[in-house]
């Protein structure tokens, strides 16, 4: 699997140009709270933004997501767990 940009490598590259995910989140009409959730999650509009904006393609950014083509990969077993609260996993 090829590497993604790590999230701290991520919001210190918007830090460079100026921005960060909530001022971006802002600019795009996006709730900010779901733009740092982006970095670790399956958002894919807020994925595109941060995309757009850097000039790197999404699938540079999150290979584990997005295709060689940038179109979303299919499900995982993560994503289905990701949906679920924190204590259901614990429990399992």
């Amino acid at each position: 699997m090829r590497r993604h940009w790590h999230k701290e490598d991520i919001k210190a590259e918007l830090r460079k140009r100026g921005t960060n995910l909530h001022a971006l989140a802002r600019q795009h009409g996006l709730v900010p709270n779901h733009m740092a959730r982006a970095l670790r999650f399956r958002f894919p509009t807020y994925h595109a933004v941060i995309s757009s904006y850097l000039g790197v393609p999404v699938q540079e950014l999150w290979p584990h997501w997005y295709g060689p083509d940038g179109a979303p990969l299919g499900r995982t077993r993560h994503d289905a767990r990701s949906r679920r609260s924190a204590h259901a996993i614990a429990a399992e």
